[in-house]
């Protein structure tokens, strides 16, 4: 079954099962998706830009996973978006200012990464609980 044919999914937790290969392209069809929990389940590669299609979403949790590249600039598109924590991949760069488009974060959690860069100012009128340790490049 493809998951961008499950339209009407409001939550998706698939936690400790070990699934391989990555987030599908696909995941950005859920227009209605609310809360992704992904935690501990190892997929690996990116999380797709398609994500900032799910306009729904108020949560995700894809932490102790193996995912790679950037985080998405679309998350920056997700206006419901309460909950991040993407602590414990292999994200690298910097977190894109967009971020600061999420008014209604609450909780933020990108550490044990290989980010280069701190919060970006943006977001610092959120009144999100930040999670970070020490970024890679960054004077502590």
């Amino acid at each position: 079954m493809e998951i961008g044919n499950c339209t009407n999914l409001a939550y998706l937790s698939f936690v400790e099962t070990n699934i391989s290969g990555s987030i599908p392209l696909s995941i950005g069809m859920l227009k209605r998706i609310q809360q992704l929990r992904l935690y501990e389940t190892r997929p690996s590669g990116p999380i797709p830009s398609q994500i900032g299609n799910c306009k729904e979403l108020t949560s995700i949790d894809v932490s102790m996973n193996l995912l790679t590249g950037s985080i998405p600039r679309s998350f920056g598109k997700l206006m419901k978006l309460q909950v991040v924590s993407l602590w414990g991949n292999a994200f690298k760069g910097a977190i894109a200012a967009d971020f600061g488009n999420c008014t209604e974060l609450i909780f933020f959690d990108v550490s044990n990464n290989f980010l280069t860069d701190n919060i970006p100012r943006s977001c610092e009128a959120s009144r999100a609980i930040v999670m970070e340790q020490q970024f890679s490049g960054c004077n502590s």
